[in-house]
């Protein structure tokens, strides 16, 4: 459900504890925006997610398939998929948001998109369910998100 294409069920399984990163960090990311309730560090953690929205993997699955895959053996993770890709936008946006809102001064706002943000992408992280993969599905079809 994190919206990856092109997999089938035995290669999606042999991933699926390297596809956990990516919305581990980005948990982490919304949370230190939060906490530093800097608009500048969210700023720079929604540029990183409107990337992964733009391009077919996010920096942090790079990060994962350069430098962590080849110390673990691990798996290489797959380009991201349309739902994939809308969660990163989702979140790079809700980031942008937040740094907005702490920029300006309107830091309950900031806190309450970071703490969405940080929720969400641990959600998916742990448990592999990603509100906008589901969302991107129910708008485009199950075929949408694995061809």
């Amino acid at each position: 459900m994190q919206g990856f294409t092109g997999l089938d069920d035995t290669s999606l399984c042999s991933v699926e504890p390297a596809a956990r990163l990516t919305p581990l960090l980005c948990s982490a990311s919304a949370l230190v925006s939060g906490v530093t309730a800097s608009g500048y560090v969210a700023w720079v953690f929604a540029v990183l997610g409107i990337l992964g929205a733009i391009f077919p993997r996010h920096a942090f699955d790079l990060l994962y398939n350069w430098v962590l895959r080849p110390v673990f053996r691990g798996p290489v993770l797959p380009p991201n998929g349309g739902g994939r890709r809308l969660a990163c936008g989702m979140g790079g946006l809700m980031l942008a948001g937040a740094g907005w809102a702490f920029w300006s001064g309107a830091t309950l706002v900031g806190y309450i998109l970071c703490g969405i943000m940080t929720v969400m992408a641990a959600i998916a992280g742990l448990t592999h369910f990603c509100l906008a993969a589901l969302i991107y599905r129910a708008l485009f079809g199950r075929k949408a998100t694995t061809s």
